[in-house]
């Protein structure tokens, strides 16, 4: 008897529908990955920014009392001589000031120069995600709180938006300058983080 007889093989059918099971689940996988990514990059991007936003609020409160008058000048940024300006420009362009140059003057007076940089989220994302809040610009005065806002006021500075409208990200301020939660938006019964007054 032939060792062969009684075995069979897959036929054409099974074999394509095999493949098929295969490249739907790849599929599936793929899609999962971008997601992901679009999410993390998007959570990083978020991150630097209000990691460069603190920073400008420190840059407000070394300059001072100088705030407001000649002795700061713009430098590389293009806000209101005299100030700590974060310009969010447009859905994903925002001028951050990252610096403070000193300069003598020949009569000995010194100056603070803001020094900007453009955060650009295209750059930091790929493209897969944008600011969804207006353009807008903000200040923050010699202390850190944010100026001309009205106390008690829940202020959202920016937030991201990726493919997915139910996962925002970005960040809220206070008037007093305390920065909260990434994933909160808008003022909830019991504020994330408490007002520092």
């Amino acid at each position: 008897m032939n060792a062969r007889e009684g075995q069979r093989g897959f036929t054409l059918l099974e074999g394509m529908i095999v493949v098929g099971i295969i490249a739907v689940v790849a599929a599936m996988a793929v899609s999962s990955v971008q997601r992901t990514r679009g999410r993390l990059d998007a959570e990083r991007a978020v991150v630097r920014l209000r990691g460069m936003i603190a920073k400008a609020q420190t840059l407000a409160t070394v300059a001072g009392a100088r705030l407001g008058t000649p002795a700061v000048t713009n430098g590389t940024c293009t806000g209101t001589p005299g100030f700590i300006e974060i310009q969010v420009l447009d859905a994903t362009r925002v001028e951050v000031p990252v610096g403070m140059v000193p300069t003598t003057l020949a009569d000995g007076r010194t100056t603070l120069s803001a020094e900007c940089e453009i955060f650009d989220l295209n750059v930091q994302t790929g493209g897969r995600a944008q600011i969804t809040t207006p353009p807008t610009t903000f200040q923050f005065t010699a202390n850190g709180r944010l100026a001309g806002v009205p106390p008690n006021t829940w202020v959202t500075l920016l937030a991201v938006g990726t493919a997915d409208p139910s996962r925002p990200y970005g960040f809220s301020v206070l008037p007093s300058g305390v920065m909260c939660s990434a994933s909160v938006l808008s003022p909830p019964a019991a504020t994330p983080c408490n007002e520092d007054l």
